[in-house]
């Protein structure tokens, strides 16, 4: 890459040239191990209460082999009933809870705990090696000290977990209830809540430490810990203690550094999803049969998940939303997954003994919008150019910006059963899929600040956002064969 003189911005002559080297490898284990009991218990002819109990332990390790982080002693509890209202089998009542514990992502494994090198070289510009495709000779002398953001050796775990690491889970509540209609139909409420409770993130702690280390006599540590060299393992809106070998005047001792979450600046972590399903179906019959479905549901909060959809980070683990605090300012409201109506619809009807045709049908209303931008002040986070929370420097709160179209799609079905022996049947089946090949947009660009302005304070509109990214998938036809004997 090259650059013109930031300093003197009318003159457009290249200057100089930086060299950027990344690698990143190595050799990288997981283990998860679990156990679980469970029993159920029939308390009376009318109500069974199934009971679990989970223990999971999650290790990881480094390129070294070295465990960075452990998981331990999750003990999860399992606890759901079922009651016969009635006693007559044709109507009952339900009710579960469950806690799920999430692994670290073994990806992180790779970025965070990796033999990582990474640095950047400065040459005086003297010309290109190749024109056409823009890549310079890298002769010139050198003109600045070069970047070391990492030298190839993995960290150590002190440096980059949290000492005060808890585990990541989720807890799940469901009850429902269904009652038949008549003899062929029946029907069915349900309730479901989840919540994400804590999780685990990686997180830059640089202006924390840079505050710790000058009320501690270490002085002014920026040029160090300059916003973006330490990335932390730990649960967000949590106390931090945390090691480093690079204070100045400790000889490359290991000091553990003690931060509070006032101090790291970021706000829990939050996902929440509530739904309610109200379900029909009316049972085979050897004819005909269909089931119907509308869903209701929110999801909301600050954290999408291990990866995001609104900005197309697939880096699980590592996305950018809890790297620095700024990126979460106007991060709370509707998540990309909150679609408010679903309806679905599938049936089957029987031509003849041996040919059954079969549809289904469903409909989503659309994903939040979001407007992705420059942080006005926060200059960490404006540094990873348009993801913040902000457009044109107004706050632009999560999923404010309206929402993509519902659409929804058709596809049907087709088999046919062939007896060619005894016990032995060939089903040859055709299925279409979008039937009518909708085309509805399904995402849309969402950044909204140029990120080639000149300048992130008073960026430019990205001529691009709003426009679509992703449609519905085209129409398309599969065809299968099934033997059985």
């Amino acid at each position: 890459m090259y650059y013109v003189n930031d300093s003197d911005p009318a003159n457009e002559e290249i200057y100089q040239v930086r060299h950027r080297d990344y690698n990143v490898g190595g050799q990288f284990d997981s283990e998860n191990f679990a156990f679980y009991v469970q029993d159920q218990w029939q308390v009376t002819d009318n109500l069974v209460i199934n009971a679990g109990l989970r223990n999971d332990t999650f290790e990881n390790f480094n390129a070294d082999g070295e465990s960075f982080a452990k998981l331990d002693n999750q003990w999860a509890l399992r606890l759901g009933a079922v009651w016969d209202v009635f006693g007559d089998g044709e109507t009952k009542a339900w009710a579960s809870y469950g806690r799920y514990y999430l692994p670290i992502a073994a990806n992180t494994n790779i970025r965070l705990a990796g033999a990582e090198t990474y640095t950047q070289e400065y040459y005086e510009f003297e010309g290109f090696a190749d024109e056409a495709l823009g890549i310079p000779n890298l002769t010139g002398a050198k003109t600045q000290p070069d970047d070391v953001f990492a030298d190839g050796t993995a960290k150590s775990p002190d440096e980059i977990v949290d000492q005060n690491l808890d585990s990541m889970y989720s807890d799940e509540f469901i009850a429902g209830y269904q009652f038949q209609l008549n003899d062929e139909w029946s029907m069915s409420i349900q309730g479901t809540y989840r919540e994400l409770s804590t999780t685990i993130e990686d997180m830059a702690i640089d202006a924390a430490v840079i505050e710790w280390a000058a009320a501690n006599g270490y002085g002014d540590v920026s040029d160090i810990w300059d916003g973006f060299h330490q990335y932390v393992l730990t649960n967000p809106n949590s106390d931090m203690r945390i090691g480093t070998t690079e204070l100045p005047g400790a000889e490359g001792e290991l000091v553990y550094m003690d931060l509070s979450a006032e101090e790291l600046g970021y706000p829990d972590s939050i996902r929440k999803y509530a739904a309610v399903d109200f379900m029909w179906q009316r049972a085979w019959d050897g004819v005909w049969m269909l089931n119907a479905a509308y869903t209701w549901s929110h999801n909301w909060g600050n954290n999408e998940g291990y990866v995001r959809s609104d900005n197309g980070q697939d880096d699980a683990g590592l996305t950018t939303l809890f790297d620095q605090p700024g990126l979460l300012d106007n991060a709370y409201g509707d998540l990309p997954n909150d679609r408010r109506h679903q309806v679905k619809l599938y049936g089957a009807y029987a031509v003849t003994e041996d040919l059954t045709l079969g549809a289904n049908l469903q409909f989503w209303t659309g994903r939040p919008i979001n407007a992705f931008g420059y942080h006005p002040t926060d200059t960490f986070a404006q540094a990873y150019d348009s993801e913040s929370f902000f457009a044109g420097g107004e706050p632009a709160p999560r999923g404010s910006r309206g929402r993509t179209s519902s659409y929804y799609s058709i596809d049907v079905s087709a088999s046919y059963n062939i007896d060619i022996g005894e016990e032995q049947t060939l089903v040859v089946r055709a299925d279409i899929f979008n039937l009518l090949n909708n085309d509805r947009v399904t995402e849309v660009n969402e950044i909204y600040d140029d990120e080639s302005s000149a300048d992130p304070t008073n960026p430019d509109v990205n001529p691009n956002y709003g426009l679509p990214t992703a449609w519905q998938t085209p129409r398309y036809v599969r065809f299968s064969v099934n033997y059985s004997f």
